[in-house]
């Protein structure tokens, strides 16, 4: 390049932009054959609002265990090509990176230790029996004469939720109501004593859903992922890519799903209030 051409990039910065992240993701993609499960490439998308990837044990979503977020890089780049058509003709910068965050400064590209125990809840129904049966062993040591109200009280969550009677679902709802009554968990935050469970008392490193909309029952955030643990991480692969001065932090109307949060929200409100002491009344 002549100096003159450097000088007029650096004059103009619109003569020397950047690479857009949609298409450096797309590269990487492409460039990944290991998978975690058959069908879904070991390489996935968390977004940050500060440089760093971690848990943060103070936060999280009263209807998700607390943990590392993310999207499985296929879906990304489905879901942009589908809302925004052909990136390679169209205005990159108008291009979210993912459905969800209303910031994306940071870009997270990592691959998931294929060691670790990692339950795709949408498609592996056996293994998700066998951990509900764990969770009602849990209850029947820890609250002896109860399952049956345990039982009852998912199946009116499973009764009241978008997503219907799926083994996924019944673990997902099994495992959240029993962190919050199981007597070990009393004092510790709901969205940690719900991570904990699972992580520790079941072995389970990394929950998948990929279709269901366990996590978010709509149409924007049905293919999603959580880690509980960095360790779980190759943060050798963590690839980082700042749009802290780009569009791409562009956030996308979530007017479409208003309605499924608000219902999900709802049942889990009821069953919160309804579960506060939720299995030591007399039959």
């Amino acid at each position: 390049m002549k100096i003159q051409e450097i000088i007029e990039a650096r004059r103009n910065p619109q003569l020397n932009k950047k690479q857009h992240p949609i298409l450096a993701i797309q590269q990487a993609y492409e460039n990944t054959s290991d998978e975690v499960y058959p069908g879904i490439k070991n390489l996935f998308i968390s977004v940050t609002s500060i440089d760093k990837l971690g848990i943060n044990p103070s936060t999280g979503y009263e209807t998700t265990p607390n943990g590392i977020y993310f999207w499985p890089v296929e879906f990304i780049l489905a879901y942009a090509k589908d809302k925004w058509g052909d990136w390679e003709t169209t205005d990159q910068g108008s291009i979210p990176i993912s459905p969800y965050s209303q910031s994306t400064e940071y870009i997270k590209l990592f691959s998931i230790d294929t060691s670790k125990n990692t339950l795709v809840m949408s498609h592996e129904d056996d293994r998700c029996d066998t951990y509900v049966n764990k969770i009602y062993n849990m209850i029947e040591k820890f609250i002896p004469g109860k399952l049956d109200k345990f039982k009852s009280a998912v199946d009116e969550e499973i009764d009241g939720s978008l997503v219907g009677d799926t083994p996924g679902m019944r673990f997902f709802e099994s495992s959240r109501i029993a962190s919050q009554i199981l007597p070990q968990y009393n004092g510790v935050s709901h969205t940690n004593a719900w991570a904990s469970l699972i992580r520790k008392a079941l072995g389970i490193d990394v929950l998948m859903d990929m279709g269901e909309g366990i996590f978010e029952p709509t149409s924007t955030e049905y293919r999603q992922g959580v880690v509980f643990s960095k360790d779980t991480i190759k943060t050798k692969t963590i690839k980082t890519f700042d749009n802290t001065d780009s569009a791409v932090n562009t956030h996308i109307d979530r007017n479409d799903s208003d309605i499924a949060q608000q219902k999900r929200q709802e049942y889990n409100d009821i069953i919160r209030a309804r579960l506060t002491d939720p299995l030591n009344d007399e039959d």
